[in-house]
């Protein structure tokens, strides 16, 4: 599941956990700056962070994130 500008990775979660298949599907989160405190709150929940990748994109000063995610069985 790709997910930009929808809701906190916890909400985001919340939300759609039912969508992705919890042996080989991933969440894939676009964030702007890394979300540290969203991170932290995840460590309550049974998800695992694969990657956290800062991404470079053209023209754009702001920073991007593509946080990786995968519920655990």
């Amino acid at each position: 599941m790709i997910s930009r500008a929808f809701a906190s990775l916890t909400d985001m979660l919340s939300c759609c956990h039912h969508l992705v298949d919890k042996n080989e599907g991933h969440f894939y989160a676009l964030k702007g700056k890394e979300p540290n405190e969203e991170l932290m709150n995840l460590s309550k929940k049974r998800v695992t962070v694969l990657s956290i990748n800062k991404l470079s994109v053209p023209e754009l000063a702001e920073e991007r994130h593509l946080i990786i995610l995968q519920l655990q069985a």
